[in-house]
């Protein structure tokens, strides 16, 4: 097998866990397609050219400007970064979904079909995909645990999103929080909180379609979290609860904060509930990726050995010390969900390095990170493409046949995140 097209095409075929998105597969018409379009990937780009999202979407989504002239401003900021991964992804994306190409035409058949962008859509794409199931971390954890939510399709699963659990600053958001956490439980100790911490962890596990914990804290500070005694947490935590008004400082609260990440990490060791952590790249403008290097995550995960750390995005743009978690630490999963958009060239070395250097039972191949169905498949096509094209290059080096390396990219895309997040599918 010389070609990596050979390969994809056996690779379009073969079922996908998807580790990682944002929405939760129900489709319906949008208002304004460019909200659609752009998506997660291409406003980040865009946004780059035009100075800043505000100024991007000022005119995209103004009700006031005909959508022709919106076509003209798009493809102005669009042009100069097609080329990018979030640009080859859009038109995998387009071309997948709706059998047309970024251009103007294209966009105009799209937004006159409209209509037709319904969950019946949503389903053929899925299921041409061969996509079984999805995690998905939407945020809002508590409207899943309410009795009759059904807002989701077959093919969800969820993460219980927990930066907001341990980044507590004031006594309204702590009794806000646990009340919402515990149906109603009432919070005075900090020993209370962590009691209704675990009782909404009980309620996820009971309502048994939440597989996994998610930390995307490096949006919000450093992850170079320390080990506080529970008396240095107490006290912060006893301060903002004597007085209803106080609001603490990130610095003030930092021993709190890191004290209740450490709470929430012995939960899903004890629980046996895989943790999920955002490394590398922070999706929009002016992010500080030094608060995301997953090596500053090494003492939580060298502490917590039963504790399965799931760590996100190929570390972008830090492979080294990447791969060398993977290699040295068995509790540590490799996912590579919205890398292959990020990077690809980058997604592609770092598998031909995995492979060299470490066990191919600890990579996850895909999460699109999306938003929409039309970008799920357009980052699935991207990710068959680049696990293609690395095993393809091993093939030709020697280093691997083509049966082993289906066997590795079948682990990767499906039999991997099935046993990690302990998914029962019918295969």
């Amino acid at each position: 097998m010389k070609h990596w097209q050979e390969f994809k095409d056996y690779l379009d075929t073969t079922p996908v866990v998807d580790s990682h998105e944002h929405y939760c597969g129900i489709t319906k018409p949008e208002e304004n397609i460019f909200t659609m379009i752009m998506g997660w990937y291409m406003k980040d780009d865009m946004a780059n050219v035009a100075g800043s999202e505000e100024a991007l979407f000022s005119s995209l989504m103004s009700d006031k400007i005909p959508f022709d002239k919106k076509c003209d401003i798009f493809f102005k900021y669009y042009q100069p970064v097609k080329h990018t991964g979030y640009g080859d992804a859009l038109r995998r994306s387009i071309k997948l979904s709706w059998d047309v190409d970024v251009t103007k035409e294209g966009l105009n058949i799209i937004n006159e079909n409209q209509n037709n962008r319904n969950q019946s859509f949503h389903d053929s794409l899925i299921k041409k995909a061969n996509i079984k199931a999805g995690v998905c971390d939407i945020f809002y954890v508590f409207d899943i645990l309410n009795e009759g939510f059904t807002d989701y399709s077959d093919w969800a699963r969820f993460a219980i999103s927990v930066p907001e659990w341990h980044d507590v600053k004031s006594r309204n958001a702590i009794r806000e929080l646990s009340s919402r956490m515990s149906n109603g439980f009432v919070v005075n100790s900090l020993d209370d909180f962590e009691q209704a911490i675990e009782i909404c962890i009980k309620r996820c596990i009971d309502k048994k379609i939440f597989v996994c914990f998610k930390d995307q804290s490096p949006y919000l500070r450093k992850i170079d979290y320390k080990n506080p005694t529970k008396h240095q947490a107490e006290t912060v935590f006893n301060k903002l609860m004597y007085d209803a008004k106080y609001i603490g400082s990130d610095d003030e609260c930092r021993p709190l904060n890191d004290y209740l990440y450490h709470v929430i990490v012995r939960l899903a060791g004890k629980y046996n509930i895989p943790f999920q952590h955002h490394t590398g790249h922070l999706a929009g403008l002016y992010g500080d990726v030094r608060n995301a290097n997953a090596a500053l995550l090494t003492p939580v995960i060298d502490m917590y050995p039963n504790v399965t750390f799931d760590l996100f995005h190929g570390n972008w743009p830090y492979m080294g010390e990447y791969l060398y978690l993977g290699k040295s630490y068995p509790n540590v999963r490799l996912n590579l969900c919205w890398l292959h958009t990020i990077d690809p060239d980058y997604s592609v070395e770092m598998m031909r390095r995995m492979i060299l250097t470490l066990p191919t039972t600890n990579v996850i191949a895909f999460g699109g990170d999306t938003f929409w169905v039309e970008h799920q498949v357009g980052a699935l096509d991207q990710a068959r493409e680049n696990v293609a094209r690395a095993l393809t290059s091993l093939i030709n080096d020697g280093k691997l046949d083509t049966e082993e390396a289906k066997r590795i990219a079948n682990d990767w895309f499906y039999e991997n995140p099935k046993r990690i997040y302990n998914l029962d599918l019918t295969d």
